[in-house]
């Protein structure tokens, strides 16, 4: 026997849900807290659940007696999704008169690493361009760890760190692809800004944008 029902929030947090009947079959809950074994036990109204919660029932049988298993998904919770890093191969004209990469080119590549990470977050840069929403940079800090240079191939990480709706923050880790060696680890810090360069809550202007921003936090 298999059946199930789903209860979700909307932003205000106050929807609810019912169970469906289950046919007068015995029921066992040990896997749900009491609250939810008394709603369950009556098939009546759940209630409210905090605001991007949704619960699970999964019923299954156990020895003749039908079990309820209990799963919570958070809306927003972290996404396991594998972010293909930035690659680039080291240019001559990137080079001092040494022949070591000038320190100014990292800052190129980690432009060009968080370009690729928000695309693939489903932010692309050319969207909120679109859209009149730019993304400066606050603050930035890069510690140097090992020279690169010409004819090289180094790999950008990127990792979205913090996001408040406000600003954000992204981590950089700079490193050789043939080594594995690293070069460099840096921090940007972001604020949002409209057409007219003021301040933003991407909460409260782009609510659709802020949940992509979210789940890869």
């Amino acid at each position: 026997m298999s059946s199930g029902h789903s209860l979700s929030t909307d932003r205000s947090g106050t929807e609810t849900g019912t169970m469906p009947s289950l046919g007068g079959t015995a029921l066992a809950v040990g896997c749900l807290s009491e609250s939810m074994e008394g709603a369950l036990r009556e098939h009546g109204v759940l209630g409210r659940v905090a605001r991007g919660i949704t619960i699970k029932y999964i019923l299954y049988s156990s020895g003749g007696v039908t079990m309820a298993k209990q799963e919570i998904e958070v809306a927003g919770a972290p996404k396991q999704v594998k972010i293909t890093p930035f690659e680039h191969h080291t240019k001559y004209h990137e080079t001092d008169w040494q022949g070591i990469i000038h320190p100014s080119n990292y800052t190129n590549w980690m432009e060009d690493a968080r370009m690729n990470l928000m695309e693939q977050m489903g932010l692309s840069f050319k969207q909120m361009l679109d859209m009149e929403i730019s993304s400066p940079i606050v603050s930035q800090s890069i510690e140097y760890r090992s020279q690169v240079k010409f004819d090289e191939t180094i790999v950008v990480d990127t990792k979205l760190i913090s996001y408040d709706g406000h600003e954000m923050e992204v981590a950089y880790r700079i490193y050789d692809k043939a080594t594995g060696e690293d070069r460099a680890v840096a921090k940007t810090r972001h604020c949002f800004l409209n057409k007219s360069g003021i301040p933003i809550s991407m909460k409260r202007a782009y609510p659709e944008l802020d949940t992509k921003f979210f789940e890869f936090k």
